[in-house]
């Protein structure tokens, strides 16, 4: 299980924005990321984590944990969002 979050994770962090770059982009654009965020989560992790209700709740904290992260990107200074 965790190697499909990490993979999720790494393409949605780092194949489809730059994340130096996601203070600077307007809000609609952002909005969209979110988007791209849950579905590249499911596309990667849909037949492991929505067969069991622990998977569920697992698939659902980490889509929050890098809505979290990259809200922080984009609202925290780029030196502080680094060390967490």
């Amino acid at each position: 299980m965790p190697l499909h979050l990490l993979v999720a994770y790494y393409v949605v962090d780092h194949a489809f924005v730059n994340n130096r770059k996601l203070a600077k982009m307007d809000d609609k654009k952002f909005w969209m990321h979110f988007i791209w965020v849950v579905l590249i989560f499911l596309a990667f992790t849909f037949d492991v984590f929505l067969s069991s209700p622990l998977g569920m709740l697992l698939l659902i904290l980490s889509i929050g944990l890098t809505v979290t992260v990259d809200m922080g990107r984009k609202r925290l200074p780029n030196l502080l969002i680094e060390v967490i």
